[in-house]
């Protein structure tokens, strides 16, 4: 498989009874991505689909982590990291998902390197 499509995907996601998902890994982006000339050219670092519900994250041709979660109930909630990862040095990513039933809201937290 090409550099450019490797990213952790599993083919369906089983609907959980736990309310929270966190996922964590070390990366260090080549300047190819902050080079890359496609306007919308992200790289994934991981999609987590079951249905129209589902859980990813990526990053931008600035290498900008954005984390999305999509719902049918809830619609699409993202975040952006402000500031980019630096090129070529490993970075510490961990992302928590938390959904609230009783209160119908979904919490993201991102931590880069700390």
């Amino acid at each position: 498989q090409p550099k450019s499509h490797i990213h952790v995907a599993v083919p369906e996601v089983v609907q959980p009874n736990h309310n929270a998902f966190s996922f964590h890994c070390w990366v260090s982006l080549d300047r190819s991505c902050a080079d890359a000339d496609q306007r919308n050219m992200r790289r994934m670092l991981y999609s987590f689909y079951a249905g129209s519900t589902g859980f990813e994250a990526f990053f931008t041709k600035d290498l900008v982590l954005v984390v999305a979660v999509h719902s049918k109930k809830r619609g699409l909630k993202t975040v952006s990291l402000i500031e980019p990862l630096t090129p070529q040095e490993w970075h510490s990513v961990c992302v928590v998902h938390i959904s609230s039933k009783k209160h119908d809201k979904v919490t993201i937290q991102v931590l880069v390197d700390g």
